[in-house]
């Protein structure tokens, strides 16, 4: 995809969520069932943060309304958290991020993206967990996502956890047929050409036709590569899994974990032990073709598919 559509279609998305930001933020309330997972590998650092008395602090990509961070404070009662949220959507905040241990900062993330100002802008440092729940399908170009998925590894304490969804809507005939009839009207609404072969989407809302959406549908060979270029980035893949959707099966979960070590002052220990590999940056080529890796399986399942 050229730079201009991808403005053209960023910019659409940004006009779509403005607009209807209070209907859809109305049917986003109940946590997903894949969450769960990505708490059971984030536990052990919640455990280590507690026990030396300090916030587990946490990054979150296009956190939407936040209900990522009332599952995540209602699993951990007593736990201090230190969430560092970040969306462009200022009409999604709600009365939660007006906690003292919260901190919402309003940045256009593609845009950063795009003119390679994310990790200036980005206003945040080292986090024990980091994630990225319904936002990778919004991100119109390949080096973009990989420019996010590095800078997020990157922003991971050693011994962190980062999580991010890639949704397989496509993948459902049902779903893949709605989206390819919304595709049609947006692109023609829009003035933009999309191959519908190539994963690329537009999908309205509730029977609007004035505001789209652009939405990416991963292939199972795309989320590959992203888990080969976080290991190239230095951390350790742990096993990824579908979940959410009224299947089950309508993210693709990449789940790491930043290699290093955690300590905490109680004598917690975590994480694996640092390589070679840089965290700091990808090595050129794993922005290419993907290499044979072999894929974890697990299950899970849940009502609804993006935030």
């Amino acid at each position: 995809m050229d730079t201009e559509t991808a403005h053209r279609l960023s910019n659409a998305t940004s006009e779509f969520y403005a607009t209807n930001a209070e209907s859809f933020s109305s049917t986003r309330e109940r946590p997903w069932d894949g969450w769960g997972t990505v708490l059971e590998h984030a536990a052990p650092g919640i455990e280590c943060a507690a026990n030396e008395g300090r916030p587990f602090r946490v990054l979150d990509i296009g956190c939407g309304n936040m209900r990522f961070e009332r599952m995540l404070a209602g699993a951990f009662p007593g736990q201090e958290f230190g969430f560092h949220a970040v969306d462009d959507c200022p009409a999604f905040a709600c009365d939660f991020a007006q906690d003292g241990t919260v901190r919402r900062q309003r940045l256009d993330v593609i845009g950063c993206l795009e003119r390679n100002a994310l990790a200036e802008r980005l206003d945040v440092s080292a986090c024990d967990l980091v994630v990225a729940f319904g936002f990778m399908h919004h991100v119109p170009v390949h080096e973009w996502r990989v420019a996010l998925l590095t800078d997020m590894v990157g922003r991971a304490a050693p011994g962190g956890i980062v999580a991010a969804t890639f949704w397989q809507f496509a993948k459902n005939e049902k779903l893949r047929r709605k989206a390819e009839r919304a595709t049609e009207t947006g692109c023609a609404r829009l003035d933009v050409a999309l191959r519908t072969e190539d994963g690329d989407y537009l999908l309205g809302w509730q029977g609007d036709t004035s505001r789209f959406r652009y939405c990416h549908s991963f292939s199972d060979e795309e989320v590959l590569r992203m888990e080969q270029l976080a290991e190239a980035c230095g951390a350790t893949v742990l096993p990824s899994y579908s979940a959410d959707g009224a299947d089950g099966r309508s993210n693709r979960y990449l789940v790491v974990r930043k290699q290093g070590r955690f300590v905490a002052a109680s004598g917690c220990v975590g994480g694996r032990s640092p390589s070679a590999r840089s965290a700091h940056g990808c090595p050129e080529s794993m922005r290419g073709a993907a290499r044979p890796l072999s894929h974890h399986t697990a299950s899970g399942s849940r009502a609804t598919s993006t935030r």
